[in-house]
């Protein structure tokens, strides 16, 4: 049940990401600490955001995506 709850939050944080700009099919998000993780480009995985969580009545939502150097 945990790993379905894993699923759905990543699914629900990918189709956000259509509110800046971005397909959420071309993108792979990777967690990194409790509200931050690294999203990357499935084509091109050098091209990757850093992005930050924050919780809205109890539901995940970007507050933050910049982008990532490595």
């Amino acid at each position: 049940m945990e790993t379905f709850n894993l699923e759905l939050k990543n699914f629900q944080l990918r189709s956000e990401l259509r509110h800046f700009g971005l397909n959420p099919a071309d993108w792979s998000i990777i967690k990194l600490q409790s509200l931050s993780y690294l999203i990357k480009n499935k084509v091109d995985e050098s091209f990757s955001l850093y992005g930050q969580l924050e919780y809205k009545k109890s539901k995940p939502t970007w507050k933050s995506l910049e982008l990532a150097s490595f």
